[in-house]
């Protein structure tokens, strides 16, 4: 989140997109988080 946040003050992107691409990576890694605890 600090990264994300960090990229939306020096661009010039609406919050909106922000949280677009914010949920994007968090549904990511849940995703590869859930895979892994599975298959380990």
């Amino acid at each position: 989140m600090p990264v994300r946040m960090t990229a939306l003050v020096f661009s010039e992107k609406r919050v909106a997109a922000w949280l677009i691409d914010a949920m994007y990576q968090f549904v990511y890694f849940a995703a590869m988080g859930a895979i892994l605890s599975r298959w380990g």
